[in-house]
């Protein structure tokens, strides 16, 4: 793996991070409650303070086993 490949790593794993925002990649990214930010009331967003974007955190529902 050459060094141009390890920077596009770095650089994609930095935009999945969740404390930078995935639309202007700015730092100030907050957990906020849906009647602050426009959303659902109750479910936590990630909001931007720089350009205002937002999405829900969502998690991936478990496995269910069969015995």
């Amino acid at each position: 793996m050459n060094e141009e490949q390890r920077e596009n790593i770095k650089r994609a794993n930095k935009r999945r991070a969740a404390h930078i925002c995935q639309k202007c990649h700015a730092e100030p990214v907050m957990e906020r409650d849906g009647s602050e930010v426009g959303g659902l009331a109750g479910i936590k967003y990630r909001c931007c303070n720089a350009c205002g974007w937002a999405v829900a955190i969502t998690h991936r529902p478990k496995k269910f086993k069969l015995r």
